[in-house]
């Protein structure tokens, strides 16, 4: 065997997480050192300080997964714990079945550089890990005045899983963009979709998601939407394009052609992944 791409810390209270999360590592060529609890991690820190016996001491940690709720000393606290330690530039990435927004902005504030949702899977989490180890890329996450910007899986997961907790129908909405000319169609371009996507964002409302998805794509999150507000919405940004005069991009002679493709949870799926594929599919 190789030498480990890396050395990551595991920290759950749940046996067969760690042994999850630690398998899927090892399989992917990392050395996993695994603890069961926040108060097991402090203790360390401090043997680590006064003995040079911890497995911090022992070993070159490159990044922690940590869960959030754990007895005694949680996620949260043990991550501003090590902040403050002198181990305080290890990345974190915290791994939970807790969706809330609200604690996810208490833990990228305490110190976690990610948040990935459990959800069965465990695809998601090794990506992240492989961009933050290989590439130094630990920065998917932004807090501006108690706003949080998440990566695009765990924004959607947050907002179906708040839509189904709710009881309120919650709509995708992708929207294609492209120039015509003649018969000729082109996507349009990379600064025009840019600008599309902020444009948009000032007209709908505050709760409403506006990301960019893919080359000349457009994304719309619409919480408390079913079908026919959709319809209402669709129509508002035909208008909003339609009308706005691009800064950044001269077309020329061609006009900006617009597709829709449309997905409603429940009545077309209960879960974001096939949400995803069906909105994708009506394009």
């Amino acid at each position: 065997m190789g030498k480990p791409k890396g050395c990551i810390l595991v920290i759950d209270d749940s046996n067969f997480s760690r042994m999850f999360i630690k398998k899927a590592l090892e399989t992917e060529g990392y050395m996993v050192i695994d603890a069961e609890s926040g108060e097991e991690v402090v203790n360390d820190v401090y043997s680590s300080e006064k003995n040079k016996t911890g497995f911090f001491e022992k070993n070159k940690i490159d990044l922690v997964v940590m869960d959030v709720a754990m007895p005694k000393i949680d996620g949260i606290q043990t991550a501003m714990f090590l902040k403050k330690s002198q181990y305080g530039n290890i990345p974190i990435i915290f791994n939970s079945a807790v969706d809330d927004k609200g604690t996810v902005i208490k833990a990228i504030k305490a110190g976690g550089v990610d948040y990935v949702i459990k959800a069965g899977k465990i695809d998601v989490l090794v990506s992240k890990i492989n961009k933050i180890i290989e590439k130094g890329y630990h920065a998917p996450f932004k807090i501006m005045e108690e706003k949080i910007e998440f990566d695009f899986h765990t924004y959607l997961k947050l907002e179906v899983s708040h839509a189904k907790r709710g009881k309120y129908p919650l709509t995708l909405l992708i929207l294609s963009l492209f120039t015509k000319k003649g018969d000729v169609e082109e996507p349009l371009p990379d600064e025009m979709v840019r600008e599309g996507v902020e444009t948009v964002k000032k007209k709908l409302r505050d709760i409403d998601g506006v990301l960019r998805f893919g080359p000349s794509k457009i994304l719309l999150v619409l919480p408390t939407t079913g079908k026919e507000g959709s319809r209402v919405v669709e129509k508002k940004v035909v208008d909003i394009i339609g009308s706005h005069k691009f800064l950044s991009t001269d077309i020329g002679a061609a006009t900006i052609s617009m597709k829709f493709g449309r997905a409603t949870l429940p009545d077309d799926s209960d879960t974001w992944e096939t949400l995803l594929e069906k909105a994708q599919e009506g394009l």
